[in-house]
């Protein structure tokens, strides 16, 4: 394998291979074939992320066609090497738009689903001390590869490599025949009646390197990475932390809340929940932890509200139960969100740090609220 990067590797970890695939599955055993020359590379394991129609021509072309298992005799690879074939523990179709299983690489794919779904695959296997993976995101439209290589930046780990694969040509060209796998002594016949001999094919599988944020997310967040886009969230609100952090303002008689000049439009519960978690930023109480916590303090703090500071108390009906409490938490972040960019320092205004950590990160200078608990 070609490339600068030297990842710490231990040869007695399982070896996942996974790549991405759309209509070329030569991508996979060209990959594999240049890995193989390392008796220490060979993958235990090969995973391909695609769509139903990469399916189809993996099916095709390197099963139905018996090319796989050629593939294996013709490397010498043992048995329990490079387990591979067609199902769901192998391959893993991305979502389309409504859930389902993906036949379009690009007009069909919801770019967040996509993220997300390469990122549970990627962490179905970085969670495991024991194995180290090697990402090939060659057979891939640019975003989608783009969107491979994001991922494994967040869950990466210092075992891990990602790649990708260069042919030189005219192997890496269509119209050959017949079509091209990997290096061997057949010969091959270009459109133009050209021959050229298998032997002459030179294959690269590149490493790439990349940042490894897991160890960010650990070390500076105490957690490792979420969802995609909440993760990318998270890195973008450290970053903003480093910004001037907005004056948040609490008008209670008014059900009113200013994060600098924008007005953020609370009814009364909502306004009343995060009302609670800026007092106790603002008085440097320790966060919440946990939803039990957040409902015992939000219902007490609820009776000591008095309608003569807060008129809008009276007419309106108060969560009744935890399921209640935690959507009025997620409605007052997507109500943020909304409103504020993150350059504004939204993420410091949020009211919930983590899972299950209820609490603002804002200075508690910066708040401005008539009453003081």
């Amino acid at each position: 394998m070609n490339g600068k990067t030297k990842p710490e590797r231990n040869n007695i970890m399982r070896h996942v291979f996974i790549g991405i695939c759309w209509n070329k599955p030569a991508v996979i055993t060209e990959s594999l074939y240049q890995l193989h020359h390392d008796p220490n590379e060979i993958p235990d394991e090969v995973i391909v992320i695609t769509t139903a129609e990469g399916e189809t021509h993996i099916r095709e072309e390197l099963f139905e066609t018996g090319r796989w298992h050629q593939f294996k005799d013709d490397l010498n690879i043992a048995a329990d090497k490079l387990q591979f074939g067609v199902s769901d523990k192998y391959i893993r179709l991305l979502p389309d738009r409504q859930g389902g299983d993906s036949t379009d690489a690009l007009n069909n794919i919801d770019w967040g689903k996509t993220a997300d779904y390469i990122l549970n695959v990627l962490r179905q296997f970085t969670e495991d001390s024991d194995n180290r993976i090697t990402f090939s995101i060659t057979d891939g439209h640019e975003i989608i590869s783009a969107t491979c290589a994001l991922c494994m930046s967040l869950l990466g780990r210092r075992q891990d490599v990602l790649c990708h694969r260069l042919v030189n040509s005219p192997f890496n060209k269509s119209g050959i025949e017949p079509p091209f796998y990997y290096p061997d002594s057949r010969n091959y016949y270009l459109p133009d009646g050209t021959t050229v001999n298998g032997n002459d094919a030179v294959i690269n599988l590149c490493e790439i390197p990349f940042a490894r944020c897991r160890y960010l997310f650990n070390d500076r967040l105490n957690q490792l990475p979420g969802s995609f886009l909440d993760s990318i969230d998270q890195i973008n609100g450290k970053i903003a932390e480093n910004l001037d952090a907005p004056e948040l303002f609490m008008k209670p008689e008014t059900v009113q809340c200013f994060i600098g000049d924008i007005e953020i439009k609370f009814n009364a519960a909502e306004f009343t929940l995060y009302w609670l978690l800026v007092l106790r930023c603002k008085n440097s109480c320790p966060p919440l932890y946990g939803q039990e916590q957040l409902d015992s303090e939000f219902y007490a703090f609820v009776d000591t509200i008095n309608s003569m500071v807060m008129p809008g108390i009276i007419h309106h009906d108060f969560p009744i139960n935890s399921d209640d409490i935690h959507q009025l938490i997620a409605v007052i972040v997507v109500r943020i969100k909304e409103a504020v960019a993150i350059e504004q320092g939204r993420n410091l205004c949020l009211p919930i740090r983590d899972r299950g950590v209820y609490g603002l990160l804002l200075p508690p200078d910066n708040i401005i609220c008539p009453r003081n608990y």
